[in-house]
């Protein structure tokens, strides 16, 4: 990707205050002129600390577990977005990771690096797989995110001037994982590593039989069906539903997908149906799927 003349991410003011971080296993925060003070959204919250994939915590008196998040996460208001590494040194191998918290439909995208122009390439392939454009978007510290934490004050971030437009011009709002809360980032992390066990793995272990090295593109020649036909249509061990059928109600709610930023525009289109994918045996991500 090529990006304009000139073109160098500086240092900028906060997109928006924020009351207080988003616990990057629930909703968002609540920003500052919403009405809603930072106690009321912890008391409300209170209790409900909980891994969004079961692997911690308990929920709130007389509810499921789905019921329950389904309150902190209206479909279409929030999503996570995270980078996993998949493979380090001279042969750097990442996967850009974007999950809904209504409807737990994932996205995922390989590079080569972790740059701030791949970051938006990832964002807006991201937007045009989903159609749309969550409300909120959570992140945990993403360099090429965030600039400064509490730069203005607690919870009134610095961030990254190109992302502060990018954000801007596509009308959704960034925001921080509380900090020391690893254990709440649920909905990415569990999912970096249902990807590496489900997808990741298994094709480097038939790649490397054949004397072949895993690359971005190889990687995302075949992550598209694996999405479409193993991860998003998995039941989901906390909803009890298929990603898929609760993206049926979710999708309608999120923002417009408007036109790509003009800072930086993606190289090819991102609609993952349009991807020509060879045909592979996909029993070996099915029945990890079945236990994820």
């Amino acid at each position: 990707m090529v990006q304009p003349a000139g073109f160098t991410p500086v240092e900028a003011g906060p997109v928006q205050a924020l009351s207080e971080d988003a616990d990057c296993g629930g909703g968002p925060a609540a920003a500052a002129g919403d009405g809603v003070s930072a106690r009321a959204s912890r008391t409300r919250l209170r209790g409900r600390h909980l891994d969004p994939e079961g692997l911690a915590g308990g929920a709130a008196s007389g509810r499921s577990r789905a019921a329950d998040r389904a309150v902190r996460d209206p479909p279409g208001r929030q999503a996570q977005a995270d980078w996993t590494a998949i493979r380090r040194g001279r042969n750097k191998l990442s996967a850009f990771v974007g999950t809904l918290g209504f409807s737990r439909l994932s996205f995922v995208w390989f590079a080569d690096n972790e740059r701030f122009d791949t970051l938006i390439e990832a964002h807006e392939r991201f937007f045009d797989a989903l159609g749309g454009v969550p409300h909120t978007i959570l992140y945990d510290n993403m360099k090429t995110v965030l600039i400064d934490r509490d730069a203005y004050g607690p919870g009134q971030h610095r961030f990254n001037e190109g992302f502060r437009d990018f954000a801007r011009h596509h009308g959704f709002g960034p925001r921080m994982c509380a900090p020391y809360r690893a254990q709440t980032k649920g909905k990415v992390e569990r999912f970096n590593r249902y990807l590496k066990e489900s997808f990741v793995w298994p094709l480097e272990s038939r790649l490397t039989g054949q004397g072949l090295i895993l690359d971005a593109a190889t990687a995302n020649a075949r992550v598209g069906a694996w999405l479409r036909d193993v991860a998003n249509l998995r039941i989901h061990a906390e909803t009890k539903e298929r990603p898929v059928d609760r993206f049926d109600m979710e999708k309608a709610q999120l923002l417009p997908r408007g036109p790509a930023w003009t800072g930086i525009v993606p190289t090819v289109p991102a609609i993952l149906h349009d991807i020509h994918v060879p045909q592979h045996d996909l029993s070996v991500y099915d029945a990890i799927g079945r236990l994820a």
